[in-house]
């Protein structure tokens, strides 16, 4: 009993797991189906260049629209941001 146990336990740690299909992508817990495609744009950057799509394509990107002088929610938000 002892054995068939520990070769159970033996297969479980050795099979390899299954690829995640699924390509929804989850915000604030609701998944989004399908991943909503972003047309290209052009923001101002704080050094006073502009920052378009292409220029982040290929890597992490996250866009947040926060108000830096609001009193409470904004700068709590920034600063969980700042964590990632």
């Amino acid at each position: 009993m002892i054995f068939a146990l520990c070769a159970t336990l033996l297969l479980a740690a050795c099979a390899t797991p299954q690829p995640n299909s699924d390509t929804s992508f989850v915000q604030s817990g609701t998944p989004i189906k399908p991943p909503v495609r972003i047309e290209e744009f052009s923001l101002p950057a704080s050094t006073g260049d502009t920052l378009g799509l292409a220029e982040l394509r290929g890597q992490p990107t996250l866009l947040f629209f926060g108000f830096t002088h609001c009193p409470d929610v904004c700068p709590t938000t920034l600063s969980e941001f700042k964590r990632v």
